[in-house]
Order: structure tokens, then sequence, then C-alpha cells
């Protein structure tokens, strides 16, 4: 299973809040149809909006997601420097299981939009 990249230019490509509209689509849908939450689903980023190139990353289980805007197949990102976008913070666990350590530079431990208790 790949996963999947996507560089955010200067406006003329999607933007982090068009893929977090998508994403909670998506995730919206599911709930509705009484689907369990799938905890390997996640949307990383690489670099601040405003501070030079921003590259999203989507895990294999958001390929629908990454697919309507684009994105590239890629290798797995290397953990330093990445933060989590979309999705549970299950996921660092899940994708990055040899990279426990919270104190890892650049690696923000976070509550999601879509994170749900348990």
């Amino acid at each position: 299973m790949s996963w999947y990249s996507l560089e955010l230019g200067d406006g003329r490509d999607a933007s982090s809040a068009q893929i977090e509209g998508a994403w909670m689509a998506m995730v919206q849908s599911a709930v509705k149809a009484g689907k369990k939450p799938d905890h390997s689903l996640a949307v990383f980023r690489r670099g601040e909006s405003g501070a030079g190139p921003v590259t999203m990353y989507f895990t294999p289980a958001a390929e629908a997601v990454a697919k309507v805007f684009g994105a590239v197949e890629c290798g797995k990102p290397s953990p330093p420097g990445i933060v989590l976008f979309l999705g549970d913070a299950r996921v660092w666990d899940i994708h990055f299981p040899s990279e426990h350590d919270e104190t890892l530079p650049g690696r923000v431990w976070q509550f999601s939009r879509t994170s749900s208790p348990g």
C-alpha cells in the first residue's frame, strides 16, 4: 500500500482548508454508514504555511482523499519534522511504531480534529 504526497503551493493548488473539508465529509459519511473509525487514516504535514514549501502526506488508508487533490504516490515520510494534521493520535503507533520517542525533533503529539475518546 502506498503513501501519497501533495505539495501545497502559493494558493493556486489545494489548500489545507480544502483538504480538511474533504476529510470531514469522508469521516461524516463513514459515521453515517455505521463504520468503525480507522485509526490508520491520517494526513501529516511537513512545513508551515508562509514559511516555505508545505508537503501533505496521506497514509495508505487516506488514498481516496489524496486522489481527490491529485496527490502522487511516494514512500513513507520520515517522522522528524512532520506533524499530524488530520487523524487520530494513535496513528503514530500504527505507522511509526519504532519511532515512539516523543522527544524526536519536529515530532508533535497532538489530538486531531477527528479524535475520539477510547
